[in-house]
């Protein structure tokens, strides 16, 4: 039986990062696992490292991205997608994708979904090296939680160039769906939320 996660559609947005090569195994042990409908959005820079194919195969439902189809005769997508998720989630986020949306920039679909969403956006970067010690690198992160976004510490990770244990990984997936059941019992957003309510005026 699978269980509850707390919000049952979840949006990925997939970017530049390294680790996005995974994201179609954690698509799966997702679907495996919880009760919950997924749907993905991707940028240019993911389509390095995964296919289109793939996530929607894996996710059972199309992939939008990075630029908008010529007929959006059905309502835009980007504004659809925000519409129908509970949560967004960027993970791992590229440093690229966090300045972007830390600017308001919304020239893809992924950062358009950002900027008009009213659900929950969790953030997860990912990072080489000492970039994150860089000034701009703070004021941004600081930024995306200016802007109300749930941004999830780096930690230590084994770097794929220099072969050393290093800062700037995203966090392990399990403390993605630690973040996800948290938010899942306080979130407006949440199916979680709703039954509870439900319940309350019943």
């Amino acid at each position: 039986m699978s269980e509850d996660l707390g919000f049952r559609r979840l949006l990925f947005l997939a970017t530049g990062a390294l680790g996005t090569a995974f994201l179609p195994s954690w698509i799966a042990l997702l679907k495996q696992s919880y009760d919950c409908e997924i749907r993905l959005a991707i940028t240019a820079g993911a389509k390095k490292f995964v296919t289109p194919t793939a996530l929607s195969a894996i996710s059972g439902n199309p992939v939008s991205g990075p630029g908008w189809q010529e007929d959006q005769s059905a309502g835009a997508e980007h504004l659809l997608l925000a519409e129908w998720s509970e949560v967004v989630i960027v993970f791992p986020a590229s440093l690229d994708f966090c300045a972007r949306i830390a600017h308001g920039l919304s020239d893809d679909i992924p950062t358009a979904v950002v900027a008009t969403t009213e659900a929950p956006v969790v953030v997860a970067p990912s990072a080489g090296g000492a970039s994150l010690n860089k000034a701009q690198s703070k004021w941004m992160i600081h930024r995306l939680r200016e802007h109300g976004h749930h941004v999830l510490d780096t930690v230590s990770g084994m770097s794929v160039t220099t072969g050393r244990l290093e800062e700037g990984s995203p966090v392990p997936f399990a403390k993605l769906l630690q973040t996800l059941w948290r938010l899942g019992a306080v979130s407006p957003n949440s199916s979680t939320d709703r039954v509870k309510r439900a319940k309350e005026k019943g």
